[in-house]
């Protein structure tokens, strides 16, 4: 997964007893004394900065401790504000209660008050409660609201000459929502623009940390040579920086430098060594209690479990697993916890428990249905938020127009009292008659969006189900295979394995997908892929592959389809393609034809086809598979003969074909 540096880091000091101490205290005084006016306002707003001060690992002390209490505190301290304070008091009061919404998890609630705040003149110049809302919509990864602060949030910084308004930060902010957008070559043009506005000796570290990321973006895209290049340079750069006299405390870069040579060990996960990975991971950690960066050594701990699981060491890996556990769950990590319940999954099964096996599964089934329907439910009262507010944009500004409107006519009418007053009269009620048209109309729309979207959840839930029986159906192969003796049986139950497989990834990637449309296969293919290899281990120590697949989409029916044919012709140059020890390539291509169609081109350098091979009179059941399937795209599979290696392509049809006729003999 490897692991991203960000160089904004939220510190917050661990909550004392005194300290817990000191926010019932204040929330006892206003409780019982009955404060009013500016005494009640002045301790409303201590109690907030009190307990937003005492946050550690998402525990707000004012959460659960006095509930609706507090919000009815902050609404009489802002009616306060409202009728006898100053503008900057209403300020302070307001922006305070959107942090609370986001400790006390109703984001929909921090935005929506968020968007009123920024939109109000009196504090369109405040730069801080941008940021807070930018952060907001990166945490929840609305990315395209994010990319869309970012300029107003760095323009507002930099108006106030805060040093955090540097260009290359505005730059580096970007570069990172376009990564998470997994929008890699965009990302990294923007990472390259950060690092030619920096002087190398003033921000050594944020510098190593973009050429790192920029690895990890070739890292997503199974790029390896571009991903050790860009970590080297980020080495490169950081052992430069320490160097330096000026690099005072190194107790930080020394840890970065970890995070680096662990994130570029993590390539040899494939191939090994297993030793290099071993003592990266474990400096990692080390270094990542030193800095108090958590989630850093518990995701290395993952990786150790995961590593062991490679060796084969089952009891070693689930050591790392259980350690990991513990912390993960104080920490509330999902992603690190969903990562961890599927290695210990694996490794139960591994040994032969199906029965635990079986029970982590369908507990990692069941948090990933409870985080997607939250997800699913953030984004709807989300959307819901801000087509509000630009509704509500909108009927303002409609509202100045006419009041425009409404004074150039009385203008006219003392020139032209007769006529003109006659036309304004008509157009007041052409215009009424216009705006009740299009109310009826929006709310009409508004229906309709709403039933689309519980008709997109729906089939997002039915992708989900879908893919969670075939990973039933994958689980309960692979622990027949592993009771099995028979290396002929174990060899059926691997490839049935690796069919259901490439079928349950489409419906993986429709739910996941923002909205429900075709198959990228320029995202499907590359995951199959690393599937197919992990698959093989012996195959792939000696054996690269390189795929070029252009951003192209397919419907699902036709992915089903190249997924299986794919994944039949991968598998069979890791089997067939080279000898024990013999050192090769594979290479996978996607080509665009004539006519709306595609081709999938898959090579090797290998030692070829059998001499009586026939197309004609096949008797391997993957290549028949592969036929039959060209024919259901309206395609044909081509063997071109050559001198060395075996290079099979399918050509087929973009769209679903109508209607189907035999094939000839």
């Amino acid at each position: 997964m490897g692991k991203w540096l960000f160089l904004v880091v939220l510190c917050s000091p661990l909550i004392s007893t005194g300290q817990v101490e000191k926010v019932d205290s204040l929330a006892r005084v206003l409780e019982n004394q009955k404060l009013a006016g500016e005494e009640h306002y002045q301790s409303t707003l201590q109690l907030l900065q009190q307990a937003f001060s005492n946050v550690v690992d998402g525990t707000y002390p004012l959460k659960d401790n006095h509930g609706e209490e507090v919000k009815e505190w902050i609404d009489e301290a802002t009616t306060w504000a409202e009728s006898e304070g100053t503008a900057r008091q209403l300020y302070q009061i307001q922006s305070a209660e959107v942090r609370h919404y986001v400790l006390t998890n109703e984001v929909h609630k921090a935005i929506r008050l968020g968007h009123e705040l920024v939109k109000d003149p009196r504090f369109e110049q405040e730069a801080d409660l941008v940021v807070l809302l930018s952060e907001i919509y990166k945490f929840l990864g609305y990315y395209p609201e994010y990319i869309r602060l970012i300029p107003f949030k760095y323009s507002l910084l930099r108006a106030q000459k805060d040093p955090e308004g540097a260009p290359y930060k505005e730059l580096g902010d970007l570069g990172t929502a376009y990564y998470k957008m997994k929008q890699y070559a965009q990302a990294r043009e923007l990472y390259r623009s950060a690092i030619a506005q920096m002087d190398e000796k003033e921000n050594g570290l944020f510098v190593s940390s973009f050429y790192n990321n920029m690895g990890l973006s070739f890292t997503r895209e199974q790029q390896e040579d571009s991903a050790r290049f860009y970590f080297q340079k980020a080495l490169d750069v950081l052992e430069r920086t320490l160097s330096s006299p000026d690099a005072g405390d190194t107790v930080y870069y020394d840890h970065f430098r970890n995070v680096i040579l662990a994130n570029k060990a993590e390539l040899l996960f494939e191939t090994g060594p297993y030793d290099v990975l071993e003592r990266a991971l474990k400096r990692e950690v080390r270094s990542g209690k030193v800095v108090w960066e958590k989630h850093i050594y518990l995701d290395a701990w993952n990786k150790l479990g995961k590593l062991h699981f490679y060796k084969k060491q089952y009891d070693s890996a689930l050591v790392y697993l259980d350690r990991s556990l513990v912390e993960i769950n104080e920490l509330r990590n999902h992603e690190l916890l969903l990562f961890n319940l599927e290695w210990r999954a694996k490794t139960w099964l591994a040994q032969g428990n199906a029965l635990e096996a079986n029970k982590t599964f369908a507990l990692k089934r069941h948090l990933e249905d409870s985080l997607e329907t939250t997800r699913a439910r953030d984004r709807l009262e989300i959307a819901t938020v801000l087509y509000e507010t630009n509704k509500k944009e909108m009927e303002i500004q409609q509202q100045q127009v006419k009041i425009a409107e409404g004074k150039s006519e009385l203008a006219a009418q003392e020139a032209r009292k007769v006529i003109y007053g006659a036309i304004s009269i008509v157009m007041l009620v052409l215009l009424t008659l216009i705006f009740f048209v299009f109310k009826k109309v929006k709310q009409q729309r508004d229906i309709a969006s709403k039933a689309l979207s519980q008709r997109e959840l729906m089939l997002k839930e039915l992708h989900h189900r879908v893919k969670n029986n075939l990973q039933i159906v994958t689980s309960l192969l692979q622990s027949q295979e592993t009771r099995s003796d028979d290396s002929k049986f174990r060899k059926l139950m691997q490839e049935g394995q690796l069919r259901i497989r490439s079928i349950a990834m489409i419906h993986e990637k429709l739910y996941k997908s923002p909205e429900i449309g075709d198959v990228m296969l320029h995202e499907y293919l590359p995951d199959l892929a690393r599937h197919i290899t992990a698959s093989h281990t012996e195959a792939r120590s000696h054996t690269g592959l390189q795929l070029k697949v252009p951003e192209i989409s397919v419907q699902m029916d036709i992915a089903v389809s190249v997924g299986l044919i794919f994944n039949e012709l991968l598998t069979n140059c890791y089997k067939y393609a080279f000898g024990p020890g013999d050192s090769g390539k594979i290479e996978v291509e996607v080509l665009p034809k004539a006519g709306d169609r595609l081709e999938l081109s898959v090579s090797d350098n290998g030692r070829g086809l059998p001499v009586n091979f026939d197309l004609q009179n096949l008797s391997s059941l993957g290549l028949t598979m592969v036929q039959g399937l060209a024919w259901q795209l309206n395609g044909q599979l081509i063997i071109p003969p050559g001198k060395q290696g075996t290079t099979v392509r399918v050509e087929f049809s973009r769209q679903v074909p109508a209607t189907a006729t035999t094939p000839e003999a």
